[in-house]
């Protein structure tokens, strides 16, 4: 489906008609195709119809997202933890799913408090999507994260977090904090 579309053999709406049809299945790498799919049309879909393609997304995926969540559960396959770590961002964000970004944003909150909170796995994806409509005072949180974590990963996930700020203001600040010295960002 997607190389049809990608290669212009197909149009995006049958592509998208084909991507509905098989975003339910068993397997994880159909379901991980169709999201592709999904995903590629993103930058041509117009402002006006941005709430109609969240909407899609959460037809498609919204359902198995929330039944995944965020935390793995013990004992699951690995091409779970694999669809969890594709779908549960695009569904939070590009779907604009309300209950993975307040579900992220609270586990974001607890991984500051306690950095075990979390599968390590799935951190990074997680605060991002916590970031993304996050307010100055969860951004001035990852920012005294990132200034006192010593470990390289752990602070690359906290910088992550702080350049997926969409509110204008605090991505000018998230800017001036990345380029000061304060902030090492390498």
């Amino acid at each position: 489906m997607q190389l049809m579309f990608s290669s212009g053999k197909s149009d995006a709406r049958t592509a998208l008609t084909g991507a509905r049809e098989f975003s339910r299945d068993a397997e994880r790498i159909v379901v991980a195709q169709t999201e592709g799919l999904v995903r590629s049309v993103n930058d041509f879909v117009p402002a006006e119809l941005r709430p109609k393609y969240a909407r899609f997304i959460q037809t498609l995926y919204g359902a198995r997202a929330r039944e995944l969540s965020w935390q793995p559960k013990p004992g699951e396959s690995e091409d779970t933890r694999l669809l969890r770590l594709g779908l549960m961002k695009f569904v939070a964000v590009t779907g604009q799913d309300r209950v993975l970004e307040d579900d992220a944003a609270k586990l974001a909150r607890a991984w500051l408090q306690d950095r075990h909170s979390l599968d390590p796995d799935i951190v990074e994806p997680v605060l991002e999507v916590a970031a993304y409509n996050g307010d100055r005072a969860f951004f001035d949180s990852l920012v005294a994260a990132a200034k006192t974590t010593k470990g390289k990963r752990e602070r690359d996930w906290i910088i992550g977090g702080i350049s997926s700020f969409r509110d204008p203001a605090i991505e000018e600040s998230a800017l001036d904090q990345l380029w000061s010295s304060d902030l090492d960002a390498r």
